[in-house]
């Protein structure tokens, strides 16, 4: 059966190689509009490939596995005990912003105790940056939001110093829900 198959396509590449060209990119397409009637955003090829190999999917509209609320798990410095300084300066960023991964940040700050310098010149691009300007130093704090799971603080000194750090933000699992979580 094997043999055939690899035979049978064997003549088609021969016999019509623009056929087989046309096959993949077409039912890739026939997939997404499907998904698209269904509602379902597919944003390229791979990710429909990718999703051939899923078992089991669990989607958490209602917010019956996740609080709906993400928290500040853990906290990197690129500098030797600074992670309560890069908790202060990010959380000075993200104090007018309105996005739950900014909110979160300052939430994590006030849990600490920590006091959250003014900044002004705040700015908030939907979805990508925040930015302010610090009073203390002439710092210039950029917020970029990375791989929607991490964040990245640069902050530039004058003169041009760059430190960095991370911050995790997942969503909290409800107590209940167990280990349904991949």
């Amino acid at each position: 059966m094997a043999h055939g198959l690899i035979a049978a396509v064997s003549v088609l590449i021969i016999a019509c190689p623009c056929a087989l060209g046309l096959a993949t990119p077409m039912s890739i397409m026939v997939g997404v509009g499907k998904g698209a009637q269904a509602g379902v955003l597919i944003k390229n090829a791979e990710a429909l490939e990718r999703l051939e190999k899923v078992d089991t999917l669990v989607v958490d509209k209602t917010g019956t596995l996740t609080e709906g609320s993400p928290t500040v798990t853990g906290i990197i410095s690129l500098s030797p005990g600074g992670e309560i300084s890069l908790l202060r300066v990010t959380a000075a960023v993200e104090k007018g912003s309105q996005h739950p991964l900014g909110m979160a940040v300052v939430r994590a700050a006030h849990e600490k105790g920590i006091v959250i310098p003014a900044v002004s010149n705040f700015n908030a691009r939907r979805g990508k940056v925040s930015q302010a300007m610090s009073k203390v130093n002439g710092l210039l704090l950029v917020m970029n939001w990375l791989c929607r799971k991490t964040v990245s603080l640069l902050i530039i000194k004058r003169p041009l110093r760059i430190r960095c750090g991370w911050k995790a933000l997942p969503l909290s699992m409800w107590p209940q829900t167990g280990t349904l979580q991949a």
